[in-house]
This record gives C-alpha cells, sequence and structure tokens, in this order.
C-alpha cells in the first residue's frame, strides 16, 4: 500500500503558478518526474520549479 503526500509546487518564470499535486514520491526528483509524467508541468518548466513543499 502506497502512502500520498500532497506536495504545493511554485513554479517560475513566463508560466509562473502554483498547484498541489498527490504523488506517492518523496524525493524531489521523484517528484518532478511525478509531476512530468501526470502533465501538472512540461519538459521546459523543470527548469523553473522554484520550490516544493509537502501539505
Amino acid at each position: 500500500m502506497e502512502i500520498y503526500h500532497n506536495y504545493k509546487i511554485t513554479i517560475l518564470g513566463e508560466n509562473c503558478r502554483t498547484f498541489t499535486m498527490s504523488s506517492s514520491k518523496v524525493f524531489p526528483q521523484e517528484i518532478i518526474d511525478d509531476a512530468l509524467y501526470k502533465n501538472y508541468i512540461s519538459d521546459k518548466e523543470i527548469k523553473w520549479v522554484a520550490s516544493i513543499k509537502e501539505v
């Protein structure tokens, strides 16, 4: 059984935004990869991830 966490992710750049995402991942790179896989962010936005906080 996987445990899911809610993360608040902030993206800077021209598409500046903040969103909340549920993920079973715990390490920052895995969370970013999960967000990319789930189409929350594009591959061009990866370099603009400013913060990842568990909420």
